[in-house]
């Protein structure tokens, strides 16, 4: 990941940047996407995430966790979304968690396309 990030100029140059999922208040993976927007870089979003803001808004419920993994593929390919980790393990910190998938594809995209992302798969 570049880190050319004029509009933060006081940040030093980095390679990698690693945060949490977690907060005090909720598992919503919050913080990652706006320091993307932040420093302007791409960001890393897995199928899993996606998987899971369906499951959680009872969309798509008829359809399995490997075919919405397809159709995601799909969608990521149709907006030339860079594909970035086939497979990578997933783990849930919750308990209820037999709907979610425990792989998952990873994309490398940029954030100003995650309303369209999700403007799409809320229709399934």
């Amino acid at each position: 990941i570049p880190s050319d990030h004029a509009s933060a100029p006081n940040i030093p140059d980095f390679n990698l940047i690693i945060t949490g999922q977690l907060a005090c208040d909720g598992d919503t993976a919050q913080v990652p996407v706006g320091l993307a927007q932040m420093l302007s870089i791409p960001d890393v979003i897995g199928a899993d995430e996606i998987i899971l803001w369906l499951r959680k808004n009872n969309k798509a419920n008829d359809v399995d966790n490997f075919m919405l993994g397809r159709k995601i593929a799909s969608l990521m390919q149709k907006m030339e979304v860079q594909f970035d980790a086939e497979n990578e393990p997933v783990i849930w910190t919750f308990t209820n968690n037999d709907l979610l998938p425990k792989t998952s594809q990873q994309y490398m995209l940029n954030i100003e396309i995650l309303p369209n992302i999700y403007k799409e798969i809320s229709t399934w």
